[in-house]
């Protein structure tokens, strides 16, 4: 049987050493190491370990968990991460899903269980108890409609830019599309990117197709005269 290597970050010193002693005579897993979230140093132990399943007690991280796990995950980019916790509250479940844990499994679960949800966590699939469900469903759905909902507070010029990006023109080529300066161009796209609250033009691709936007019409292109 393949061994999934597991790593908690647990601030319980007490019940991470008991739930480590506990599986390692337990077919199937094996604890690569623990530390508590707070620890300055988590970041070096988990490269150092390489898990392929990060369980994490997010209660203490109420708030903070996408930044969290998103530091973690740019350590260790093929861990699945997954909440062990004693928690059932809907909205930290909610928050949970959105973070990026795959799977929740409750502090209570049997070592069975606990085995048999880390190592569906490894093999890519997700679980959340289905009293949580609804509330995460709920979450995504309101963050769905966040996302898509500020294109309609961009101006018809700016409207004209995003679909030109969209396009795969550059701000060069928008320019002249559009018979505006770069620099005009430029300041268009600030204004996109701040009120989509997207940092690259990648994610604001992304964005667009996912709200569907389709491109501009490209116009004919002529391109600048060289400067001599």
């Amino acid at each position: 049987m393949d061994i999934a290597r597991l790593f908690l970050v647990e601030d319980q010193q007490l019940f991470a050493d008991v739930l480590a002693a506990g599986l390692r005579a337990v077919p199937g897993v094996r604890v690569a190491g623990h530390r508590p979230a707070c620890d300055p140093q988590l970041a070096g132990f988990l490269g150092g370990a390489r898990p392929d399943v990060v369980t994490v007690e997010v209660e203490q991280l109420a708030g903070r968990l996408a930044t969290h796990v998103g530091d973690w995950r740019r350590v260790v980019p093929n861990a699945r991460f997954a909440a062990l916790t004693g928690s059932s509250d809907t909205e930290l479940a909610a928050e949970a899903a959105h973070a990026g844990l795959d799977v929740w499994i409750p502090k209570e679960s049997s070592t069975e269980r606990l085995v048999s949800l880390v190592r569906l966590a490894w093999h890519g699939h997700a679980w959340y108890p289905p009293s949580l469900l609804a509330a995460v469903f709920t979450r995504w759905r309101s963050a769905d409609l966040r996302r898509v909902q500020p294109f309609d507070s961009l101006s018809e010029r700016e409207n004209e830019v995003l679909r030109a990006v969209v396009s795969g023109a550059g701000a060069p080529e928008i320019a002249v599309r559009l018979r505006l300066s770069r620099h005009t161009v430029r300041t268009h796209m600030r204004n996109i990117f701040k009120k989509l609250d997207v940092h690259s033009g990648l994610e604001l691709v992304k964005l667009a197709r996912a709200a569907g936007i389709e491109p501009g019409a490209p116009a004919e292109f002529t391109p600048p005269p060289r400067k001599e």
